[in-house]
C-alpha cells in the first residue's frame, strides 16, 4: 500500500510537550507514517525525549535541522515522499 501522508512538526525546547503529541498520533492510528521532527537547536532534552517515546509507541521519527519554523517545515517538506504533508505544533493541549 503506498504510503500517503508525511507529518513534519518544528520543534524547540519542546521536551514538556511531545510526549503528549506523540500519544496523541498513535492513538489516531498513524501505523508507520514518517514523522520529521525539525528541532531547531533545542537547549533541553527535546531530542532524547523524542526519540525515547517514539521507540515506546514505534513510531517512526527522524529528527532533522530545524530552525525558525518555515526552515523547519521547509525541511520537512523538501524530504516527504508523500502526496501529502501534515504540519503539526508539538503544542496539543491546552494543560
Amino acid at each position: 500500500m503506498e504510503k500517503l501522508l508525511t507529518i513534519v512538526i518544528p520543534c524547540k525546547n519542546e521536551q514538556n510537550y511531545i510526549k503528549d503529541l506523540f500519544f496523541s498520533l498513535k492513538q489516531q492510528g498513524i501505523g508507520q507514517t514518517k514523522i520529521y521532527l525539525a528541532d531547531a537547536d533545542s537547549t533541553d532534552q527535546t531530542r532524547s525525549v523524542a526519540e525515547a517515546y517514539a521507540y515506546e509507541l514505534n513510531l517512526n521519527l527522524t529528527i532533522i535541522p530545524g530552525g525558525l519554523p518555515a526552515r523547519g517545515r521547509n525541511n520537512g517538506a523538501r524530504l516527504a515522499k508523500t502526496p501529502y504533508i501534515l504540519f503539526l505544533d508539538a503544542i496539543v493541549t491546552g494543560k
